[in-house]
C-alpha cells in the first residue's frame, strides 16, 4: 500500500472543512440562564416600556431527564400577549409560541393567559420568556405588569411488567422492563376484581419477590415509574394491569 504524502493530507483536511456543515452559536444569555426544574413557578414584574428602551425578557435552564410531556401554563396582567421561546443546547428554536393564536385574554379579570402543551426527549432546554411591552407615548407611565408561569409534566412513555413468575405457591416474582431515565418504579396490586390498588413496593430495581400472597387467590398489579427534579417528582402512567393467581 502506497503512504499518503503530508501535502495531500493537509488538502484533504482542508477540503473537508470546507465542506462541513457549520454549527450556530449558542446565544449568549444561556450561560447565565437560571437554572429551573419540572414543576417549577416562575413569576416577576414586567415592564411596559417605551419602544428606546431594551427588552425584558428573563432567561431559563431545564433539565429533562426523560422523554417528557410538558405543559407551560402563564399569564400576565392586562391585554398583553407575550413571547415564549424553547430553545435545544445548541441554541436552535424548537417551539416560539406568541400572538393571539397562543394568548387568551379574559377581560373578566384583565389577564392575558397562555397554556401549550409540549413533547420534549431527554435532555438540556432553555426558555426564553419576553415580556416586553411599549406605552402609548402620551402618558409616559411605566407600568409594572405581574406575570407568572409554571411547568407541569409527566413522563411520556408508560412502564410495563415484564413478566410474573411463580415461586412455591405464595410468592411472585415480579420483572419490569427496563426504563431509561428513571429514577425508581412503583409496584402496586389488589386482591380479586373488586379490591382496591395499594402500594407495596418503592424500587429502583426490575426484579423483586413479593411473599405475602395467599394461597388460591387472583392478584392484579400495575407500576408507575417516577423521576426526581429539584425538590419535585414527576410521575409516568400507570402500566397495563397483569393478572397473577396463587396455587
Amino acid at each position: 500500500m502506497k503512504k499518503i504524502g503530508a501535502g495531500l493530507l493537509f488538502l484533504l483536511a482542508v477540503a473537508f472543512c470546507l465542506s462541513a456543515k457549520p454549527v450556530s452559536a449558542a446565544p449568549a444569555w444561556m450561560s447565565s440562564a437560571t437554572e429551573i426544574n419540572l414543576e417549577d413557578y416562575m413569576s416577576g414584574t414586567a415592564s411596559w416600556t417605551s419602544s428606546d428602551k431594551p427588552d425584558y425578557d428573563s432567561y431559563y435552564e431545564l433539565y429533562v431527564p426523560a422523554k417528557m410531556k410538558v405543559t407551560l401554563e402563564g399569564g400576565m396582567d392586562g391585554e398583553h400577549p407575550f413571547e415564549v421561546y424553547i430553545l435545544t443546547s445548541k441554541g436552535y428554536v424548537k417551539k416560539h409560541y406568541s400572538g393571539s393564536s397562543d394568548f387568551v385574554y379574559d377581560p373578566g379579570d384583565n389577564t392575558t393567559y397562555f397554556s401549550e402543551k409540549i413533547t420534549l426527549t431527554a435532555g438540556t432546554y432553555y426558555i426564553d420568556i419576553s415580556k416586553s411591552y411599549y406605552d402609548d407615548d402620551v402618558t409616559g407611565l411605566d407600568n409594572k405588569l405581574e406575570w407568572y408561569m409554571n411547568i407541569n409534566s409527566e413522563l411520556a412513555k408508560k412502564p410495563a411488567i415484564k413478566k410474573i413468575k411463580r415461586s412455591g405457591k405464595t410468592k411472585a416474582i415480579i420483572t419490569l422492563k427496563k426504563y431509561s431515565g428513571c429514577d425508581g418504579f412503583l409496584i402496586y396490586m389488589k386482591k380479586g376484581k373488586k379490591g382496591s390498588y395499594k402500594l407495596i413496593k418503592n424500587t429502583w430495581k426490575t426484579k423483586f419477590t413479593y411473599k405475602k400472597l395467599k394461597r388460591k387467590k387472583t392478584y392484579y398489579f400495575r407500576i408507575c415509574t417516577y423521576v426526581k427534579s429539584g425538590s419535585s417528582t414527576v410521575y409516568s402512567p400507570y402500566s397495563k394491569v397483569k393478572s397473577f393467581k396463587t396455587k
